[in-house]
């Protein structure tokens, strides 16, 4: 599981974590740490704390390699533990024996979230993984068991878009 912790919330609940399994990370730097406590998990960047992550514990499932997703309007096969740019909206496609959980939208009455066109707009900000409120979880389940999780990333067109350059001033 992938989880990029730039400008995280203070605190993330509910992150799926292996049933009885000591934690193992890496990080991109030598300065980051995560230090188990009594009420989760603190992750520090020296001695700067950048969140807590708060334990919900399952079993894993592996099985599950890839999501077939439509990302504006456009068909994407998408590793489990990936990043997904999204400009407007995404759906997941249905996925035989598993449950589709996007965290922070609400469902009418399913008991997957599957086969639904998500905005930003359709998603409880208090439920991003950022401090900006652009980044997202989908969490996959066969059963009881954690089958994997990707992130979804809301980005603005104009900032995605060839940069703008300088022009000299004459």
């Amino acid at each position: 599981m992938t989880l990029n912790l730039a400008g995280a919330r203070s605190s993330l609940r509910f992150v799926p974590m292996k049933k009885n399994a000591e934690l193992h990370y890496e990080a991109s730097s030598p300065l980051v740490a995560v230090r188990n406590s009594s009420n989760g998990s603190r992750v520090s960047y020296g001695n700067r704390r950048i969140t807590r992550l708060h334990p919900q514990f399952f079993e894993f499932d592996s099985s599950l390699a890839h999501v077939a997703m439509i990302v504006d309007g456009d068909q994407k096969k998408t590793p489990v533990g990936g990043v997904v740019d999204v400009h407007e909206r995404f759906s997941v496609a249905p996925i035989a024996g598993f449950r589709v959980n996007v965290i922070g939208w609400r469902r009418p009455r399913k008991k997957s979230d599957d086969d639904v066109d998500i905005s930003r707009a359709s998603i409880d900000a208090r439920y991003s993984v950022d401090r900006a409120a652009r980044v997202y979880r989908v969490e996959f389940y066969r059963g009881t068991r954690f089958a994997g999780m990707i992130l979804i990333r809301f980005v603005d067109a104009e900032r995605t878009a060839f940069p703008r350059t300088k022009r000299p001033l004459s």
